[in-house]
């Protein structure tokens, strides 16, 4: 395995990829800003490349130029599809979010918020540093999709960017871009991570 990818796996195992197991939680609701909405349209130049679920209920076009990466069995077996630039600072990770009973009645109390507090719970309790959220919890618009949304960080310098959603099959899961330095390179701008981020969002169908 090339020297990249078994960084890149380091990275991710120590960032992102952690067991699913939720625990859920009532916090206050003063963590959640307004909806917004994005633009139907990629702001950056996207393939025809295609992000599938195994059961077939998402996909999403992959940037120009951006690859598959397997990690093969070193994978959380929720994760069904990694994806990086070629520059290798900045990884796309999607996921199957699996929800218990208790999960869901909070979900359909609460609304899809729920679950992405969930999800950085589930992270946050598995990972090596402590993952905090920046910002606020917000739902997001996409012409008649809807996501979750939300900024976190494990490290004071590095914000990981997640969207969580449900398909039409009800399935729950959770779309991550995630900013890198992997081999001394350098984290891209905020900016460009916030165009990767719509973009992809922009195309997906579920």
């Amino acid at each position: 395995m090339k020297t990249w990818i078994l960084l890149l796996l380091t990275f991710l195992s120590i960032t992102l990829l952690t067991p699913a197991c939720f625990v859920v939680i009532y916090p206050e609701k003063k963590d959640v800003a307004p909806e917004i909405e994005i633009s139907p349209k990629p702001e950056v130049p996207m393939s025809e490349d295609l992000v599938r679920s195994k059961e077939g209920d998402m996909i999403a076009q992959l940037p120009k130029e951006w690859f598959f990466v397997e990690l093969g069995e070193k994978l959380e077996s929720n994760v069904f599809a990694t994806v990086v630039n070629p520059g290798y600072n900045l990884a796309a990770v999607f996921s199957i979010l699996v929800a218990d009973e208790q999960l869901n009645k909070v979900i359909k109390k609460d609304g899809i918020v729920a679950l992405a507090r969930a999800s950085l719970e589930r992270r946050n309790k598995n990972s090596v540093h402590d993952v905090k959220l920046t910002g606020k919890y917000q739902v997001l618009n996409a012409g008649t999709l809807k996501y979750a949304i939300y900024e976190s960080t494990n490290t004071g310098a590095i914000n990981s960017k997640t969207a969580v959603f449900c398909s039409q099959l009800g399935v729950y899961y959770e779309f991550t871009l995630l900013p890198m330095m992997i081999n001394g390179n350098t984290l891209p701008p905020q900016e460009e991570v916030e165009s990767y981020f719509n973009s992809i969002l922009a195309t997906m169908k579920y």
